[in-house]
């Protein structure tokens, strides 16, 4: 994004793009990278561009209701491969989220505003050398946050489990479903790749329309990672989680129907149960100080942000 490559890499499909998700030709980059990059790239470009003054709160508000989404290394390699040994489901889902990114992108059409402002600098870019060292620096710092929220999200689930919480909130709120996809909805929802693993329990067309669902919404942790990533932009994320119901059902619909529309035999929604892996193998006391850890490591980063900014 730097050195602004993608303005010529994306040059064929940037009209069309532009067209289909609403967005200014300039930013048509930020929606591709987002589709295949994973979560949060989408957010971390977004902040980028509203820190350097290239884009509108509003249209970044917007933009970030669609460009939040799971890769397909991500949806393929660790969802779809160990839960079904299918590649065919990993493009389903893949194309489910792409469409729904559609779908919201022109449903928050009307929200969009003309990035007029300081539009001159779109032509401006850094020299390669030291577009690499920020990119790295800037790569870094957002490795870190994410990997603290992952691991501590997982530190959390371990605590559910482990102290019987999980089972007690299963029978409580959703207790009109099987105990098994009660779990897995509630493990899902805080963190998308725990709560995959969690579908190797579970039987039937349940399976694939939680997979869609879970990597469609993205947990609780992603959103804290875009929240996080975002920090010192202003971007508020109402609309976000508005939208996000909206592309949950919408992917986990569209998953419904190429599984009619293909004739997705019945052994596929079979789990692969001898690739079972454990949640996790941590001890309560283990994973509380696993979550200290991440809380001083993101003051830490914080902390650091604002010398820096100082």
């Amino acid at each position: 994004m730097r050195t602004r490559i993608y303005n010529w890499l994306f040059k064929p499909i940037e009209r069309l793009i532009s067209w289909i998700f609403c967005v200014d030709r300039a930013f048509c980059g930020v929606v591709i990278l987002s589709l295949i990059g994973g979560y949060p790239v989408g957010a971390k470009l977004i902040g980028d561009l509203v820190r350097q003054n290239r884009l509108s709160m509003q249209n970044a508000e917007r933009m970030l209701c669609f460009c939040v989404n799971g890769g397909p290394a991500f949806l393929i390699g660790s969802v779809c491969i160990p839960l079904f040994n299918s590649i065919q489901i990993g493009f389903m889902i893949f194309l489910s989220h792409i469409l729904s990114s559609i779908v919201v992108a022109r449903l928050t059409k009307s929200k969009r505003v003309l990035d007029n402002q300081n539009s001159h600098s779109l032509n401006n870019c850094e020299n390669f050398s030291v577009a690499l060292v920020n990119s790295v620096n800037s790569a870094t710092k957002s490795l870190g946050v994410i990997c603290s929220f992952i691991i501590a999200f997982c530190a959390i689930n371990a605590i559910l489990t482990y102290s019987g919480l999980l089972d007690l909130i299963a029978r409580e709120f959703l207790f009109i479903l099987p105990q098994d996809i009660a779990q897995a909805i509630i493990i899902g929802v805080m963190e998308v790749s725990t709560g995959c693993q969690t579908l190797l329990t579970v039987k039937g067309i349940w399976v694939i329309l939680l997979a869609s669902g879970f990597t469609a919404f993205g947990g609780i942790c992603v959103h804290l990672q875009v929240k996080a990533i975002l920090n010192g932009t202003d971007i508020k994320m109402v609309l976000f989680y508005k939208m996000r119901i909206i592309y949950t059902a919408v992917s986990m619909m569209l998953t419904l129907i190429w599984i009619r529309f293909f004739d997705v035999p019945i052994e596929v929604f079979t789990t692969q149960t001898k690739n079972l892996v454990k949640i996790s193998s941590s001890s309560v006391l283990s994973s509380v100080f696993l979550i200290l850890l991440c809380i001083l490591l993101l003051l830490n980063s914080i902390k650091s942000d604002k010398i820096i900014i100082n």
